[in-house]
Order: C-alpha cells, then sequence, then structure tokens
C-alpha cells in the first residue's frame, strides 16, 4: 500500500513539474500574457504544497 503511495506521489509531482514547464513555455511563445501567468504560477504553487 506504502509503495502504491510513493509511486503515485511520485507521478504526480512529475505532472506538477509537467505543467510549470507548459506555463512558462505558453508565456514564452506568448500564447498567454505574463499577468495570466503568475496568476497561473500563484495557484500552481499553493497546489504544489498540498
Amino acid at each position: 500500500m506504502q509503495k502504491d503511495l510513493a509511486n503515485f506521489l511520485q507521478i504526480a509531482l512529475g505532472s506538477s513539474h509537467e505543467l510549470e514547464y507548459q506555463l512558462l513555455l505558453s508565456k514564452d511563445l506568448n500564447f498567454i500574457d505574463a499577468n495570466y501567468f503568475w496568476n497561473l504560477k500563484k495557484k500552481w504553487e499553493k497546489l504544489k504544497q498540498c
């Protein structure tokens, strides 16, 4: 059971980092503006702390 939880958490963390990369890329390619990026990044940071 603990091994499954650890695996799940590792996958979730990897997905979180992938989301961060996608947000940065979207901002760098001007798909989203900087204000929207920072708003999403703040929300992402809160979720990452959970």
